[in-house]
């Protein structure tokens, strides 16, 4: 199981209600006057990634994405076009945990980065140009980022379902 708190995850990198400003906040950073470093609330504490659209990217690329390489804290498995889903759509694990039932927010669609092409260039140094290929096949196949709704432990290989605004 998985503790989710309204900071994300237990235990993540990303985990916390702050975060700063990074390479990935272009939009922002383009139209406010704040610069890469800056304290922002965090809105994005949890990534979840499509089995399906992986494997699509791994045939792609002709290699296995080792887990975590993309940055995941969730696989989600059987629902189609996962990463086209809108944001506001409301993933809900209706299975109760200790009482208590995680539901979390997508909030904008996770973008392929040459930093984590890198990453997974660096499992596969034979690999010419991994990296690049990989941003170009990952494109509209990486999921999404989110907040989440109500905390509480999330059960491993259990039941999600997806509400669409």
């Amino acid at each position: 199981q998985i503790n989710f708190r309204f900071d994300g995850p237990v235990g993540d990198k990303q985990y916390g209600r702050i975060r700063k400003l990074d390479g990935h906040d272009g939009r922002i950073i383009r139209n406010t006057k704040l610069r890469k470093g800056h304290p922002v609330l965090n809105t994005r504490p949890w990534t979840a990634v499509s089995f399906e659209e992986l494997r699509i990217i791994e045939k792609k690329l002709g290699v296995q994405i080792p887990s975590g390489c993309l940055l995941e804290n969730i696989v989600i498995r059987g629902i189609s076009n996962f990463s086209r889903l809108p944001p506001g759509t409301k993933l809900v694990f209706p299975q109760k945990v200790g009482g208590q039932q995680v539901i979390l927010v997508i909030l904008e669609q996770n973008t392929p980065c040459r930093a984590v092409g890198d990453k997974l260039q660096s499992h596969y140094p034979e690999q010419k140009d991994l990296s690049s290929r990989f941003t170009e096949a990952a494109i509209n196949r990486m999921g999404f980022m989110g907040s989440v709704l109500s905390e509480g432990f999330m059960k491993v290989n259990g039941i999600v379902e997806a509400h669409p605004p």
